[in-house]
């Protein structure tokens, strides 16, 4: 096992326990900055006791401890046997200067004690939940590890987000999943209260805050969009709920006894629909929003900024929020807000005519500048999205880093201290894999756990200002708690590793050897969690007589079960046990299993047996495609206009011109000829945003159609040697524009489509 050991001889010299022979120390999660093993064990049962009188937290510690072990070993701690106390695991104040900081803490396991030092009762909350995960089972008995163990934490900021607001989860969820954070050591949720979709706490000064805009008409059915019907009308079936100010009162609370401070998020000047479908006053138009017909996206219309009424309402509520919440930070949003309202808006133009600005992103500066003072003027700090460091902000306010991974060294160059949470690698509503070879945004486990979040080129003094990390979870498509914890876990794992133990972080191989032992701790906790499919192999074709399936799996110790008539495996399937032979087209079915019986989402692959396309008889005038454009505003390429105007040019590459980067709405299309050099099976990609699809000798191979962020598909052909007609269609909706064509085949890697592949007459 490679662990990262630091070998503090004169204080491990009496460390030398005896007892039985070492055994392989599990991996834990997140990895201890030290870890020297020792001999024995320390034995568990009834009789042991747990004295804790150093720290005013004590009884909550102990009781901590004890339930949690019950969870584990079925034991009951602190029960006397015989009426004898002589083991104890003992809670202790750390004594002298050390290097503990406020939550570090030393763990010792001995075979007649264990003691956990610390400075404050935090340090001894993380030193249990080490202690929890050093707990080993033989035939009916149970012990821990002999260790000892110094370790503190690398970020002082280790948070996790989750949007309420787009799915309203139950107060017990919420507990369950600060308890979650808590096992992992993570001392911040990052709490989304609000957006368009609905307002999830309780406002005494503005009722109809819950009363209509924590409701809308039920939905839960479809697709999550940005069209939701926000009513109060309870005569319509209603999806929603929202949080009471005792409800918050005792999460708060709960939070606090686990070492977890809560951020909440009021979201401003956008993302504000839900509060100005209640108090629609607060907008530029004074009426409820209504999204344009045939616009497949758009944001909704903020707060309005040229109303003192406005800055009034929201300094209202942050006043009853911070009531609430004791965090030092206070997050107010300013992602995405949509502008143009502001352009029309009288008040707004009024504003910034007085203020002398320039243009609409100027008064979003003034909006968040406003903010901000009021937030410090009631001794706290502002921390916001990453946009809201566009103008003169104050760096006493801090910046959670999202947009890309640029934006965390920008902040922080800036003066901002700065936490990353940048949505390529933490945002964990992503799915976990891609299991049907759909374009799928895919955030993998091993995508987390090698990311370093760390900007480069930080002086010290710069440095300094990085004060953490945060993964986040938004709810459009997690509609159920087990929904929110399969993609939360095990990527927190991950997040855990790098926001306690970058420092000396353990191997991603070790890692992964972790965690069937892990999942088993939590099946324990009774948590959910995503067990990785099988590996290796996806939708392939083949022309010769027979193919070779082969696959893996990630996770030690599983086993992979496969059917071929297209049924779901269960555990009586076929066991893989080496490739298999495929004659015929056939669809591949896949599970993993852990040896507990929970098992992956099945993995499907169609292997198809195909005959290779003959080329096309034509003579070619000269290299590139010809490519035609046309100004449209559509959802779907199937919206083309039969009518519509083209504009025609031979292009060199298939690419979006360079007169068409940053606008919106256009449509292309590409046409020509693909040259294969040689008898075979071809692979196409298209990477687009928005929509695209290609086309082969008239038959559609690859499908990225829809309004979407930069994301790949890919299709196969098989191609005999020579010219195949080839025809590429792409649209821009808004919001970012890019367009990438590539291709793989026999001897060739997956290359760019360009020059010598594509011609045209």
């Amino acid at each position: 096992m490679s662990k990262h050991i630091s070998i503090f001889i004169a204080a491990f010299a009496v460390f030398a326990l005896t007892g039985c022979s070492k055994t392989k120390l599990p991996v834990l999660y997140p990895e201890p900055h030290s870890i020297q093993q020792g001999n024995g064990e320390f034995i568990i049962n009834p009789g042991v006791t747990i004295s804790g009188t150093d720290f005013d937290d004590a009884a909550f510690l102990e009781d901590y401890l004890r339930d949690h072990l019950k969870k584990h070993t079925g034991i009951d701690l602190g029960i006397e046997s015989n009426g004898t106390k002589d083991r104890e695991i003992i809670f202790k104040k750390a004594s002298g200067q050390n290097d503990l900081g406020n939550e570090g803490y030393t763990l010792t396991t001995g075979k007649d004690a264990i003691t956990i030092e610390a400075n404050n009762a935090a340090g001894i909350f993380y030193g249990i939940n080490t202690l929890l995960q050093l707990t080993r089972q033989e035939n009916n008995s149970f012990s821990f590890y002999s260790v000892k163990i110094k370790d503190n934490p690398t970020f002082s900021w280790r948070g996790m987000h989750l949007d309420v607001s787009r799915h309203f989860f139950p107060k017990a969820f919420i507990k369950k999943y600060i308890d979650i954070l808590a096992l992992h050591k993570m001392n911040v949720f990052h709490w989304h209260l609000v957006d368009d979709q609905g307002w999830r706490i309780q406002i005494d000064k503005y009722p109809k805050l819950t009363t209509t805009g924590a409701w809308r008409v039920d939905q839960s059915d479809k697709p999550w969009g940005y069209d939701v019907i926000i009513t109060g009308d309870t005569t319509k079936k209603l999806y929603g709920g929202y949080y009471t100010k005792n409800d918050i009162r005792e999460i708060v609370n709960y939070a606090a006894e686990r070492f977890v401070t809560i951020v909440p998020e009021i979201e401003m000047p956008g993302h504000s629909r839900a509060a100005l479908t209640a108090y629609p006053q607060f907008s530029c138009s004074g009426k409820p929003y209504v999204k344009p017909e045939k616009t497949p996206f758009e944001f909704t219309d903020p707060y309005c900024a040229g109303n003192d009424s406005t800055f009034i309402f929201l300094e209202d509520v942050l006043t009853e929020v911070m009531d609430l919440f004791p965090s030092t930070y206070i997050h107010i949003g300013g992602d995405e807000a949509k502008k143009t309202p502001w352009e029309k808006c009288p008040l707004c133009q009024k504003r910034m005519k007085e203020e002398g600005l320039e243009n609409t992103n100027q008064l979003q500066a003034y909006f968040i500048s406003r903010i901000d003072s009021f937030i410090r003027a009631h001794g706290r700090k502002t921390i916001g999205w990453d946009e809201i460091m566009e103008g003169d902000l104050p760096t006493s306010a801090a910046i959670m880093a999202w947009r890309n991974t640029e934006s965390a060294g920008e902040a922080i160059r800036e003066g901002y201290k700065t936490v990353v949470a940048t949505s390529q690698y933490y945002y964990f509503s992503r799915a976990q894999d891609n299991l049907d070879d759909s374009p799928a945004s895919v955030l993998t486990l091993k995508d987390v756990f090698e990311y370093n979040p760390v900007p480069d080129s930080l002086t010290p003094d710069q440095a300094k200002r990085l004060m953490g990390i945060s993964g986040s979870i938004w709810s459009e498509n997690l509609q159920t708690p087990d929904q929110v914890e399969k993609h939360l876990l095990p990527r927190l794992s991950a997040l855990a590793e790098t926001a306690w133990s970058d420092s000396v972080k353990m191997n991603f191989d070790t890692f992964l050897s972790g965690l069937p032992r892990y999942f088993r701790f939590l099946d324990a906790e009774n948590i959910d969690y995503y067990v990785d499919s099988p590996k290796g192999f996806k939708s392939d074709k083949f022309y010769e007589d027979s193919y070779s399936l082969t696959m893996h799996s990630n996770i030690p110790g599983t086993e992979i079960h496969y059917t071929l008539d297209g049924s779901d495996p269960v555990m009586d399937s076929k066991t893989y046990e080496g490739p298999v032979k495929i004659e015929k087209t056939t669809t591949v079915k896949a599970r993993n299993f852990l040896t507990t019986g929970k098992y992956s989402p099945v993995r499907t692959a169609n292997i198809e047996k195909v005959s290779l396309n003959e080329p096309v008889s034509v003579e070619t005038t000269g290299a590139g495609l010809i490519m035609k454009s046309a100004d449209t505003n559509i959802a779907t390429l199937d919206d083309v206009p039969a009518n519509i105007k083209w504009d025609k040019a031979v292009v060199s590459s298939i690419e979006i011109p360079a007169r068409l980067k940053g606008e919106n709405h256009f449509v292309l299309e590409f046409n020509g000829f693909f040259k294969a050099p040689a008898d075979g099976i071809y692979r196409f990609y298209t990477t687009s945003d928005d929509g695209s699809r290609l086309f082969i000798d008239g038959k559609k191979i690859v499908e990225n159609d829809g309004v979407h962020g930069f994301i790949t598909a890919s299709g196969q052909v098989g191609l005999q040697k020579g010219l195949h007609k080839l025809r590429v269609m792409y649209f821009e909706a808004k919001f970012g524009e890019d367009l990438r064509v590539e291709m793989d085949g026999p001897g060739i890697q997956r290359t760019n489509l360009g020059e010598p592949y594509i011609s045209h007459k």
